[in-house]
């Protein structure tokens, strides 16, 4: 009986130390993954700063080209407005 019973024991140590090496790899890979989370939600952050900034260039020479020359742009809304409307009033 003492054999088997050290058997026994055996058993449940091993059980436990692998339940044990189990919890910890897992909260070691929860950590990794809450450390990826993080640095990918920056990247991201800084990548939408990044076009923010792109955006207020492209949007500030737009305008500085639209204001030099407001009357040819004016006029060329015009004329592709009246285009458009012709076109779109044609019936096939």
């Amino acid at each position: 009986m003492s054999y088997s019973q050290d058997i026994l024991e055996e058993l449940h140590a091993l059980k436990r130390e692998a339940a044990h090496t189990l919890n910890r790899n897992a909260e070691d890979w929860q950590q990794i993954a809450r450390e990826k989370a993080h640095s990918l939600a920056e990247d991201i952050k800084t990548l939408a700063a990044d076009i923010r900034n792109a955006l207020a260039v492209e949007d500030a020479e737009i305008e500085r080209a639209v204001a030099g020359h407001a009357v040819p742009a004016l006029a060329s809304a015009f004329a592709l407005g009246i285009a458009l409307g012709l076109l779109m009033r044609r019936k096939p």
